[in-house]
């Protein structure tokens, strides 16, 4: 067969299938399964008291068919809170366990039409995995929730329960999701998501996940801001002023930045320097006897290009270049030391 006959075809009385009403509805929503609303079929403790049992939230969802390429996606309609059992816990090990909404369709096998809520329990172990849902020979589902029993649990609270509920969005559209959860089928090029537990926008370049909007500005990344005075400085060596274990990329630049009451307590030169993991890669200020200037101020930044993708500690270092002097960095409620990071874009 080519082309399938079209749907509402004004009369046609007899060729009107449903195959055709999923298929229009897979193709709309980019044929992946997921909630039509933030609540539909939320996943959470026992409205009535936390026990071994959760409750499903009434709402809308799509499940994709997984027995047929041309099987489309299946509207799912839950009209009330449903209660789901879960068994009892291990005495010895933890479990993981998933709640997944399935539809049985007897077109492609079996002998049911209906959808269900399944509880899957995983097995208990002193580092337990979840159900593998293919091997176990599951069809036609969507994952709802991740719930994690501890040994001798008595009571499913909010905290055990890790929501796996894609959304459905139409094709085009940015698909809300997690920075755990996202879409895995149907990719393509310029995919965009919105992550609600990072606030963050991805997009799928054909290959892998980048941060959208790629060579926008992303803004200040991390910062690290003292109300208090440093110690007094008496050699060359790194201040109090730091951000440990910084994550940086090597296709982005970043611009370092200082700004910090300083005092040195007679005549003598000095620089503060940015440093990022023990290498200097500015100077943020040169010192020459600010002991006579009442609260002399150091604004200063520099770009960074780092060379590789990791994780830099970043710091401000003091430099003495000659003299005596004891260098402090004064700090204050309303005049705080300040030290940040601001990603200014795409290296180019």
């Amino acid at each position: 067969m080519a082309l399938k006959t079209p749907i509402f075809l004004e009369n046609d009385t007899t060729t009107q299938n449903a195959d055709e009403l999923r298929l229009e509805r897979a193709y709309l929503i980019g044929g992946r399964s997921g909630a039509y609303t933030e609540t539909s079929f939320a996943v959470t403790q026992r409205g009535a008291g936390a026990n071994m049992s959760v409750d499903v939230a009434a709402g809308g969802i799509a499940v994709l068919g997984t027995e047929n390429a041309l099987q489309g996606a299946y509207h799912v309609t839950n009209d009330a809170v449903v209660n789901v059992v879960v068994p009892a816990a291990d005495l010895t090990n933890p479990r993981k366990d998933l709640l997944i909404v399935k539809v049985r369709d007897s077109f492609y096998s079996g002998a049911s039409n209906d959808a269900q809520l399944e509880y899957v329990s995983g097995t208990p172990a002193a580092s337990p995995a979840e159900p593998n849902l293919g091997a176990l020979g599951k069809l036609n589902y969507h994952v709802l929730a991740l719930i994690d029993v501890p040994a001798s649990d008595t009571a499913i609270t909010n905290s055990q329960i890790t929501d796996r509920r894609a959304r459905a969005t139409m094709q085009g559209g940015i698909v809300p999701a997690t920075s755990g959860a996202r879409p895995t089928v149907n990719l393509y090029e310029g995919l965009v998501i919105y992550e609600s537990d990072t606030d963050l926008y991805q997009m799928y370049t054909g290959a892998a996940w980048q941060r959208f909007p790629w060579k926008a500005a992303w803004g200040i990344q991390a910062k690290h801001v003292l109300t208090s005075n440093s110690t007094g400085y008496t050699a060359t060596g790194n201040t109090d002023m730091v951000m440990a274990a910084f994550a940086a990329r090597d296709d982005r630049s970043y611009r370092l930045h200082l700004h910090s009451a300083v005092l040195m307590s007679t005549t003598g030169a000095w620089t503060l320097e940015f440093s990022a993991a023990g290498t200097d890669v500015g100077r943020a200020a040169l010192l020459i006897d600010v002991s006579s200037i009442l609260g002399g101020q150091v604004v200063a930044s520099c770009l960074w290009n780092p060379a590789t993708t990791t994780t830099y500690d970043l710091r401000i270092k003091a430099n003495e270049l000659s003299g005596s002097a004891t260098l402090t960095l004064n700090g204050s409620a309303t005049n705080p030391r300040q030290f940040w990071v601001e990603d200014i874009g795409a290296r180019v």
